[in-house]
């Protein structure tokens, strides 16, 4: 079983490329102390991800750990210094002895009686009132009987109930698991915790949160709708159908159009902060200024300013047939059918993405997000380049240590790591980052197709940086002049095409006229 997982706090951390390590399968069910004796950080505390998105702290040992899609465990650690809870509460813990406190409660009311209660008794529940929450809860303060002796039977049963554990060792280990606790908050950031509501709100049925609409005061449809009708520039006005997509900054839902009837994918872009209005304004440049067969279109643009919140919206053709990754990922999962992806085919979608990339280049931008999550495909096979959000400058020169943090920044936030160029991982002062980076996503994508994943990703280790950058692409062995994939040939030519474009120097790899005039030729025999 595999453990996806991210260190909290650590830079550059990616929840979409996340390390992993494995767990033995033999073991079942797994629980957290299975984990923990994989893992390669020797202390640190885990949350997993639940099948809803959200993620859960375990401290129990003994606890089950949960299995997202029945196929592998979604963990953030954060590491610590030294042995991380020793004597942290176990939930069993925490229920046997509020059970225990319960049931004395009702004892004590039995076999006291109300002339027995002193002032010393009434002024330690005076002191409950202020007192800490665990001694709040358990209320193992010892009380005063009428003689003036202690009145031990209480925290005697809360003991037995314990198996041996004192009250006062319990008020120990909940505060420090208390401390544990604050400390593994304190390394949450919110961005985590958007995007695990995003998550979970994906699990959510758009019908149905629509019906509740009236209870809930307003439901989401209801807002875009909202939004739509009062946006500037007169876009024309849609009806929403149902939610296509959803991340971290807005939603893609698909629409139709009042009195024609035009199905529309309308793209809604919600501003939090100065780097996204940045990203929605480059995207709207880019779709003003690229007009290409192989690159999507935008039929019209609008944006929703009020007082609370700044919206851009995007109405975009549809696509029914969905992206170069699902048709990936549909083959990648039927293993009883050969690989349908022969080397026509994918010389003929790739030649309409370079051409489409090239388009951006001579407009004067890079993409820096090629993947084939990011091209759609009709039922021709024709792509089509989508989400421009992550485009910069075609040529950005690294002349100081700020600009290099900026660029290293946007790659982070904007450039997934399977597809990313290795001089946007490490860019040095002095040098520049060009189209170059994008005929490297150009030459994992076309690997991709061939192979069902990014040279640089595997179902076992996750993203391979080390490899990445030390630019080692795992082929399948050659045999004869070709290469064999589930049933399907490829010849040296392409491979070593896809070898040319991922070059670690920049300047060794072909330029992106190379790379469309190459790929007519392999498609073209010539």
């Amino acid at each position: 079983m595999l453990v996806l997982y991210d260190v909290l706090g650590e830079v550059g951390s990616s929840e979409r490329h996340p390390n992993a390590f494995r767990v033995s399968d033999s073991v079942h069910p797994i629980r957290l102390k299975d984990v923990q004796d994989a893992c390669p950080f020797e202390h640190c505390h885990f949350s997993f991800q639940h099948e809803n998105g959200v993620f859960g702290s375990y401290t129990n040992p003994n606890s089950v750990v949960p299995i997202v899609n029945r196929s592998r465990i979604r963990a953030k650690i954060v590491v610590s210094a030294g042995p991380v809870a020793e004597k942290g509460v176990h939930h069993d813990d925490v229920i046997h002895v509020m059970a225990a406190s319960a049931g004395t409660a009702r004892s004590s009311s039995r076999t006291n009686s109300s002339s027995s209660q002193s002032s010393s008794q009434r002024k330690s529940t005076k002191d409950q009132d202020h007192a800490a929450p665990w001694e709040a809860t358990f209320g193992d303060n010892p009380s005063r009987d009428s003689s003036g002796g202690s009145n031990t039977s209480r925290g005697a049963e809360g003991s037995s109930a314990l198996g041996g554990i004192s009250t006062a060792e319990i008020k120990e280990k909940l505060k420090k698991q208390t401390e544990i606790a604050k400390d593994f908050a304190k390394n949450l950031h919110v961005d985590d915790m958007k995007r695990n509501a995003v998550e979970f709100a994906k699990t959510m049925n758009l019908d149905e949160t629509a019906r509740k609409a009236k209870k809930w005061g307003g439901s989401l449809l209801s807002s875009i709708s909202n939004s739509i009708s009062s946006a500037s520039n007169a876009m024309s006005k849609v009806n929403i159908v149902r939610l296509l997509a959803e991340g971290g900054y807005g939603q893609v839902f698909l629409v139709k159009t009042v009195g024609s009837n035009e199905t529309c994918a309308l793209k809604r872009v919600v501003i939090t902060s100065a780097e996204v209005e940045s990203d929605a304004a480059i995207e709207r440049q880019v779709y003003q200024n690229v007009h290409h067969p192989h690159v999507m279109r935008m039929l019209q643009y609008g944006e929703n300013r009020s007082s609370n919140k700044h919206e851009a919206l995007f109405l975009l053709p549809f696509y029914d047939h969905g992206t170069l990754w699902d048709a990936i990922l549909r083959a990648a999962n039927d293993t009883d059918q050969p690989w349908p992806f022969d080397e026509r085919r994918i010389l003929n979608i790739f030649q309409g993405i370079a051409s489409g990339v090239a388009a951006l280049h001579a407009a004067g931008f890079a993409h820096r997000d090629l993947k084939p999550h990011n091209v759609l495909l009709d039922h021709r096979d024709h792509s089509i380049l989508m989400d421009f959000g992550s485009c910069a400058p075609l040529v950005t020169e690294i002349a100081d240590r700020r600009t290099l943090m900026l660029v290293q920044e946007n790659a982070n936030r904007k450039c997934s790591a399977p597809y990313r160029a290795p001089e946007l991982f490490e860019p040095e002062v002095g040098h520049i980052v060009n189209g170059q980076s994008d005929v490297w996503s150009l030459g994992c994508l076309l690997f991709c197709m061939a192979f069902g994943s990014s040279p640089f990703e595997n179902s076992r280790e996750g993203f391979l940086r080390l490899a990445c950058l030390n630019g080692k692409v795992p082929f399948p062995p050659t045999q004869g002049d070709v290469v064999r994939f589930r049933g399907v040939e490829y010849s040296i030519d392409l491979i070593e095409f896809i070898k040319d474009m991922l070059h670690l120097d920049p300047s060794d790899r072909p330029s992106m006229t190379d790379v469309v005039e190459y790929t007519a030729e392999l498609l073209h025999g010539e």
